[in-house]
C-alpha cells in the first residue's frame, strides 16, 4: 500500500450545491483546512452562484468543476481558477466529442493545470480505456480521474482494474468512487491497495450519490500504513463540526464519529469492555477524540451499574446495588429504552433514602 495518499476533497463542493450561507461555507473550508485533505474539487456555477468574482487567496487549493465546454473553461478562468476538472462522459466506440477537444485547447491556452474526470470511466473497457488516455495525452492533461458514478465497482474488481491500468500508464490516476451500494470507502481502500495515490472523499460520505468517508479511509489507512495521516486531528469534534455548518446532524451510530459508537449496554459485555477493550472495540475512543459510555437499560448486569455508579461519584453497598439494579431494569422495560443519567442519579437518590428512612 503506497505511503503517499492524498485525499481530495468533495464536502465543500456539496455544500456549496446546498446553497448555505457564505460565511458558513467559508467557515466550513477553515475547518476542512486543518484536516488531511491535499486540494478540494467545487463546482464552478455553484461557486458562481456566490458571487465571488475572483478566488480569494486562502482558497488557493480549490480545483474547479466544470462541463466540456469551451465557456465554461473561460469563466472558471477568469473566476480565478487555476486548476479545473473537466467532467466528461465518453461513448463507446466514438471519439473525443468537439466540445471536449475546444475546451481542452482552450485551456491549453490559458495554460490552467487540467484533470479529466472520465465520469463513466467503470462502465468503459481496459482498451476503451488506455485509447481514450491516449487521445488526451495530447492536450496535456496533468491527471486523469477513474469515476464510478454508477456503482459498478467492488473492491476486487477495483484492484484488478487499477492494477492493470498502474502497469499500462504513467499519467497520474485519481479514484473518484460513489456510494449507491455502500462500497465507496472499501473500493477506495482497494485502489489504494492497487497503488492509487490519489482518491475522493467527503466527510461522512455525504452527497448526492455519496462519497467515500473521509474519516473511515484515515483510519483504515492510518492501520494498515502508520505513517498515513499521522498527524491528523481527533477526527469527531471537525467532523461535527463541518456537519453543523452544512446543516446536517451527525448519526448516532456513524461509524468512526457517531457518540454512539463507543455506548455498552448488555452486562457480559460491558465486564469484557472493561477489562479488555482491544477486544471489543477496533480503536479507543480516544484516538478520534471520543469517550467511552456505559448505557444502563435492561440489559445492564451488576458490573456495568457498579462502574457507572463509579463515574458518577455515586456509591452504593451491595445491597443497595441490587434494589437500584432491579429498578433500573423495571424501569427500561416500562420505557422501552435505557435510562437517561438524569433517571438513573434519581434512582439513586431515592435507593439511598429508603435506605437511610430505614426501608
Amino acid at each position: 500500500m503506497a505511503d503517499a495518499i492524498l485525499l481530495r476533497d468533495q464536502t465543500l463542493s456539496e455544500a456549496a450545491h446546498l446553497r448555505i450561507p457564505w460565511k458558513q461555507l467559508v467557515k466550513a473550508f477553515e475547518i476542512l483546512e486543518q484536516m488531511s485533505f491535499a486540494g478540494y474539487d467545487l463546482w464552478l456555477d455553484d461557486w458562481l452562484y456566490y458571487g465571488q468574482k475572483v478566488i480569494p487567496q486562502d482558497f488557493h487549493a480549490l480545483r474547479g468543476r466544470i462541463r466540456p465546454c469551451s465557456e465554461q473553461v473561460e469563466s472558471a478562468h477568469k473566476a480565478g481558477f487555476r486548476k479545473i476538472s473537466v467532467v466528461y462522459e465518453q461513448h463507446v466506440n466514438t471519439g473525443l466529442t468537439e466540445n471536449l477537444v475546444r475546451a481542452l485547447r482552450t485551456a491549453n491556452n490559458l495554460k490552467l493545470k487540467t484533470a479529466v474526470e472520465i465520469r463513466n470511466a467503470s462502465a468503459l473497457s481496459l482498451p476503451e480505456l488506455l485509447d481514450l488516455f491516449a487521445s488526451l495525452a495530447a492536450f496535456e492533461v496533468q491527471s486523469f480521474i477513474y469515476c464510478d458514478a454508477d456503482g459498478n465497482l467492488d473492491p476486487f474488481i477495483t484492484s484488478a482494474v487499477f492494477e492493470k491500468l498502474l502497469q499500462s500508464v504513467d499519467w497520474p490516476l485519481e479514484f473518484h468512487a460513489h456510494n449507491q451500494y455502500g462500497l465507496a470507502t472499501a473500493n477506495c481502500l482497494a485502489a489504494i491497495q492497487a497503488g492509487v495515490k490519489i482518491v475522493n472523499a467527503s466527510v461522512a460520505g455525504i452527497g448526492i450519490g455519496g462519497h467515500a468517508a473521509h474519516e473511515e479511509i484515515v483510519m483504515a489507512t492510518r492501520r494498515a500504513v502508520p505513517s498515513s495521516f499521522a498527524r491528523m486531528p481527533k477526527l469527531a469534534e471537525p467532523c461535527h463540526a463541518i456537519l453543523d455548518c452544512i446543516g446536517i446532524k451527525t448519526p448516532l451510530t456513524k461509524a468512526i464519529i457517531g457518540v454512539d459508537i463507543f455506548a455498552h449496554e448488555s452486562g457480559i459485555h460491558t465486564a469484557g469492555v472493561l477489562k479488555r477493550p482491544e477486544l471489543y472495540e477496533a480503536f479507543s475512543p480516544e484516538e478520534v477524540g471520543l469517550s467511552r459510555r456505559l448505557v444502563i437499560g435492561k440489559h445492564s448486569g451488576k458490573t456495568s451499574l457498579e462502574e457507572k455508579l463509579k463515574q458518577e461519584n455515586m456509591v452504593l453497598d451491595a445491597i443497595q446495588s441490587e434494589r437500584l439494579l432491579a429498578k433500573v431494569r423495571q424501569v427500561a422495560v416500562e420505557q422501552k429504552s435505557p435510562l437517561t443519567d438524569g433517571q438513573l442519579k434519581k434512582l439513586y437518590q431515592d435507593c439511598v433514602m429508603k435506605q437511610a428512612e430505614g426501608f
